[in-house]
């Protein structure tokens, strides 16, 4: 591989700037005794299987795995590769004359970012304060269409109460959601036996989700009349909700060689939360009478959140262990319960010789929402 010495210059640079390396006459004047360096080559040369009352790192049992032997400061950065789905955002059927099929905007997965700064107090048994910031931004859509009078292909709208029970033309679907997730939590990294070590964790988690959902139609009232009834209905919703609550969990590392592990997380959360909804609906009421509906609602309630991940982590000591790098990849998943809170409406329920019957009733949907997918994280230790 070729060397650029520039780059190999400003290596040396910031090696001897942060005292990585010891000044030439330091080492000349404190000569190391050959007990101690024997001790210290043995460590180096340490393998798995000869471990003995050592754990992987080479120092003795309860000694902090990740950290530095001096704690310090800890940086991370995270690119997220995830899809998220929430159940309720069906928004319309289809109908072949054999079997009938719910449809929701199409999954996508989408880019996002963790970032988090730390403490470990190696004077306080290396307990460690950690500060993390989550962002995902998400835009899914859907439609389908068919043609008038085609029996093969029928659509019934699901949330437009214009045209519920009748048949729609075309039907459309966006959903969006920004999520936000703060989390500070206090834990402790060590060794339980040679090879695995744990990391137990407490604290607090803020989140922010907003959601708008917006669902279009072409419907067609049936009537017995020519021309045929055509309309454009359609409903907007906005389910936001902000939370803060207590957080809890573990995480776990396997190390198999001195440089690899198989990490595994898992964590419950508990927040305070308030949710603001808000929809408005374009329909028909009556036989052929546009009409709008407007609904806001505001509620607090407990949300729960729980989260697990697994995966793979490299990392490296330098600098006689004053700086760590560690690399870990893994997959990850986030289920946050009762998270859409918008209401399902019908102003009527169906047709009955030309007449429309029925009353108006309202559904609450409940769905959960879930996030998965990827996470590579690079972190630094000094």
């Amino acid at each position: 591989m070729k060397r650029h010495p520039i780059a190999v210059s400003a290596v040396a640079f910031f090696l001897l700037a942060t005292g990585c390396q010891k000044p030439k006459e330091e080492i000349a004047a404190v000569p190391e005794p050959k007990s101690e360096y024997k001790k210290r080559n043995n460590t180096q040369t340490l393998t798995l299987e000869g471990v003995g009352e050592q754990n992987v790192h080479g120092g003795w049992q309860g000694k902090s795995a990740p950290y530095l032997h001096t704690g310090g400061f800890s940086v991370e950065a995270d690119f997220i590769y995830w899809r998220a789905d929430e159940d309720g955002l069906d928004y319309v059927l289809t109908n072949n004359g054999s079997h009938t099929v719910f449809h929701k905007p199409g999954v996508n997965w989408d880019p996002g970012f963790k970032v988090g700064v730390g403490y470990t107090w190696g004077n306080q048994d290396f307990w460690d304060l950690f500060v993390r910031w989550t962002y995902l931004n998400t835009h899914q859509d859907g439609n389908k269409k068919t043609s008038l009078g085609d029996a093969s292909n029928v659509l019934t709208p699901v949330w437009s109460p214009a045209v519920t029970g009748q048949e729609a033309l075309s039907a459309s679907a966006t959903w969006q959601m920004r999520y936000n997730t703060w989390d500070l939590e206090m834990g402790r990294d060590y060794f339980i036996s040679k090879t695995l070590a744990l990391r137990p964790h407490m604290g607090l988690r803020g989140a922010s989700i907003r959601q708008h959902y917006d669902t279009k139609y072409l419907g067609v009232i049936n009537l017995v009349s020519t021309p045929v009834p055509i309309f454009k209905t359609g409903m907007k919703a906005e389910n936001s909700f902000w939370g803060i609550g207590a957080r809890a969990g573990a995480q776990l590392n396997w190390h198999f060689t001195r440089d690899w592990s198989v990490i595994g997380s898992v964590s419950g959360s508990l927040l305070y939360g308030h949710f603001d909804l808000n929809q408005k609906i374009n329909g028909v009421l009556g036989v052929v009478t546009p009409t709008t509906f407007h609904f806001k609602d505001e509620f607090s309630k407990v949300a729960t959140n729980l989260e697990a991940g697994l995966g793979f982590e490299w990392e490296t000591f330098f600098c006689d262990d004053d700086y760590r790098v560690a690399i870990s990849l893994s997959y990850e998943f986030s289920e946050w319960f009762s998270q859409n809170r918008m209401k399902e409406f019908e102003l009527f329920n169906n047709v009955i010789n030309g007449q429309l019957t029925g009353t108006t009733w309202v559904g609450d949907k409940k769905g959960d929402l879930g996030l998965q997918g990827g996470t590579l994280r690079v972190r630094f230790d000094f």
